[in-house]
């Protein structure tokens, strides 16, 4: 069973990836329990519907005119969560700027962003 979003949680934490959304502590959240509105659930479960299959491709055999409006599209989502959650810390992890900076891992202010 996918965890639920407790809305009165301390920890108001979500990590936003093409992998799914995480809580604090990494584990995938249900999005139909994000206190957001139904029109961006739906968006939000299509984006991740479409990038989910190059979350685990080698980074040789993505095509960045397809990741690229992908993880655009992911950024403008994760603003969105985050002005419908105000008080949620939201971090967008950018799949096209990972594969940009695949060999500075260490460094993941390049690829992760809070919103």
């Amino acid at each position: 069973m996918i965890p639920v979003v407790d809305p009165s949680a301390d920890d108001k934490y979500l990590y936003i990836s093409a992998d799914g959304i995480l809580d604090i502590e990494e584990a995938l959240i249900d999005i139909d329990t994000l206190p957001i509105n139904e029109d961006l659930k739906v968006r939000l479960n299509d984006w991740l519907a479409r990038i989910e299959p190059y979350s685990m491709m080698p980074e040789e055999d993505i095509d960045m005119d397809v990741i690229e409006p992908l993880s655009q599209e992911g950024r403008a989502l994760a603003q969105e969560i985050k002005n419908a959650m105000p008080e949620w810390e939201i971090v967008y992890l950018d799949e096209a700027e990972l594969i940009r900076h695949v060999d500075s891992l260490d460094d993941r202010d390049r690829f992760e962003f809070v919103m």
